[in-house]
Formats: structure tokens, C-alpha cells, sequence
């Protein structure tokens, strides 16, 4: 990308987040004494019992080179290894609800990607590459005395997926992939439709400097609210869980996680190298209402995924694992039961 093209990206980042900004000042004129109550409430100082849960697992630090993952695992270590990839603005809390359901048949293994949770976050921003996590990736599972695993991925969880997949096929038994798109396929629908341009108005804001980091510092959890459009933080969620991600974030910031984006800016160069096909068993579930990307997406990663099948949820936005839990773990129990 050359400087004017950036500098241009920049400028619509800027125009995209005038819009947020007054979508949360609309709110707070609407509704002073909840907005209020809400900025008032401050972080818990010390991690909620949702996250000290013994039934998710044990927790432990894994030292790769010059980064330390952190990662929540379960389930004996004679079966299989399931692998959970998070996405934005995630970490391994994400996946609670399907390490309780596989791991009594797997070794259910959830990690925070490199710039969350309690993993290492470099402050490089090209030690963010996709090409650069992927490597972790397998040499992770490496790490864990495994040879291969069923990886699950969501969101950019899932572009790391597609990287490891195609980079390290003898690593990946299956894939599952929750509302994430073959990087080339999300290339074709950004130069193609308009819908999925203004769909993706967010990773234009996080090109931004400083901005978005000062946005979400100053409306706390409300921003993600916002950008959400309600459908993240709905009935599915309970307010112990939201107070684990302020928590979370509070102590942590999040510029570390916004440089996935920002090293995505050489996303053409990134598309070229997992432009062919993966000839991996893939399942890939989809939530039709999601506010990020078009339902269009699911059926375009057939090209790059010749042995995909496809779930489509109906009344499901951008998480499905969290929105209706126990029909995307009875989708991915039958993908694998099958031969």
C-alpha cells in the first residue's frame, strides 16, 4: 500500500469512527442516567469467578521462542487434540461453552493468540503477520506432543486457520471454521460488493492511529456494545462474562490487538499465499445476521475449500458458539462423527 493510499484509508478511518462517536453520543442523549451508571461502573480489580472455573480447564504458559502463549486445556492427553483459535476482541474465554462439551472426547486445548489475554503482545507490529502466527500455530501443537489436531477458528482465528492449513496440511485432521472467510474470498467481496465494504467499516477505523485505542479507553465496554449493534453482548451473555472482558481489557489495553489489523494492511501480498485450494475435510458454520459479513462469504470459500460443508444459523450474528451454542456443537459433533 503506498503512503497516499494509506493516507487516504486513514481519512475514512477517521470518517467511519465521527459516526461512532456521535452513534454513542446519540445514546448517551437518550438514555443519561444508564450511560452514566455505565461509565461509573468501574472494572473489576481482580479476575471474575468466571474465569477462575476450574471446569474450563488448567491453565499454563507455553514459551515458543521469544513469545510465551497462554492457554486453557482439557480432556486427557491420549485423545485427539482440539485446537480453538479466538478472533477480535476475543481470548480463550470465548470457547467456554464447547470445552465443556468436547472434552470429555478430546483434548480441548484453547489458547490467546499473540496480542490477548494473557499472552505475550509484542509490541512489533510485524510480529503480528498472519504468516508469522501460523508458525506459532504448528509449532504449537508441536509443543504439546501432538502431530496433528482438529482446529477451530472464529473470525481472525480463522485466517490464521486457512494460513495453517495451507501451510502445514499434515497439521490439520479437520477444520471448523465459525464466521471467518477464505482470505482470497474476503479480497474478491471487498473489491466486488458494496455491502461487504461497509461491513468491514471497522477495520478501515483500526487503520487509524490512537484513535480507536482512545475510543474504546474512553466508552470502555460500550464501544464493542456499539460496534456490535447489541447482537455480541445479547441474552447469551451474562454480566459476569462482561465484567471477564472488562476485566480483561482493563488490564491489558488494546493496541496489541489492533495490530493484527494494522499488519493486515498487506492483505493483497497475504491473499496470494493461500490463494489455493485446501484439501482439508472443512465444516464451515455461519450465522446469517452477521453484522461484519456478508452470508454470501459462507458459500464463496467453496472454491478454496473443495471439501467443505456448510451450516447455516438462522437468527445468528457474527458468534455462533456464543449465540446458539448447542447447535454449533451438535454441527461440529456430527462433522466429526462422520468418516
Amino acid at each position: 500500500m503506498t503512503g497516499i493510499q494509506k493516507y487516504k484509508y486513514q481519512i475514512v478511518g477517521i470518517s467511519y469512527a465521527i459516526c461512532v462517536i456521535f452513534r454513542l453520543l446519540w445514546k448517551f442523549v437518550r438514555h443519561p442516567i444508564q450511560y452514566v451508571r455505565l461509565l461509573a461502573k468501574k472494572p473489576p480489580s481482580t479476575r471474575p469467578e468466571c474465569l477462575l472455573d476450574e471446569s474450563f480447564g488448567t491453565h499454563q504458559f507455553i514459551q515458543l521462542k521469544d513469545v510465551k502463549w497462554h492457554c486453557v486445556s482439557k480432556g486427557n492427553k491420549d485423545k485427539p487434540l482440539m485446537l480453538f483459535l479466538h478472533g477480535f476482541p476475543d481470548f480463550w474465554f470465548v470457547w467456554r461453552h464447547q470445552i465443556k462439551e468436547f472434552s470429555q472426547r478430546y483434548r480441548t486445548v484453547a489458547i490467546d493468540l499473540k496480542g490477548f489475554g494473557d499472552s505475550d503482545k509484542p509490541s512489533e507490529i510485524t510480529a503480528y503477520l498472519t504468516s508469522k502466527i501460523r508458525e506459532d500455530i504448528a509449532n504449537l501443537v508441536r509443543a504439546l506432543n501432538y502431530k496433528s489436531c482438529i482446529l477451530v477458528a472464529h473470525d481472525f482465528g480463522g485466517t490464521v486457520a486457512y494460513h495453517v492449513a495451507t501451510k502445514f496440511p499434515e497439521l490439520v485432521d479437520k477444520l471448523i471454521i465459525l464466521n471467518s472467510p477464505h482470505p482470497a474470498a474476503f479480497l474478491e467481496a471487498i473489491e466486488k460488493s458494496s455491502s461487504q465494504r461497509a461491513k468491514s467499516w471497522y477495520m478501515v477505523l483500526f487503520q487509524v492511529p490512537y484513535l480507536p485505542e482512545i475510543l474504546i479507553r474512553v466508552f470502555d465496554y460500550e464501544f464493542l456494545r456499539c460496534m456490535c449493534g447489541g447482537g455480541r453482548l445479547g441474552s447469551a451473555v451474562t454480566d459476569e462474562e462482561i465484567q471477564a472482558y472488562r476485566y480483561m481489557y482493563s488490564k491489558h489495553g488494546f493496541s496489541k490487538q489492533l495490530n493484527m489489523y494494522k499488519a493486515a494492511l498487506s492483505y493483497r501480498k497475504f491473499c496470494d499465499t493461500v490463494s489455493t485450494e485446501i484439501d482439508i475435510p472443512s465444516l464451515i458454520i455461519w450465522g446469517r445476521d452477521d453484522s461484519f459479513l456478508d452470508t454470501e462469504l459462507a458459500e464463496m470459500n467453496k472454491t478454496y475449500l473443495p471439501k467443505m460443508k456448510t451450516k447455516l444459523l438462522n437468527e445468528v450474528g457474527h458468534w455462533p458458539h456464543i449465540d446458539k451454542a448447542d447447535e454449533v456443537n451438535t454441527a461440529i459433533q456430527d462433522f466429526l462423527d462422520e468418516k
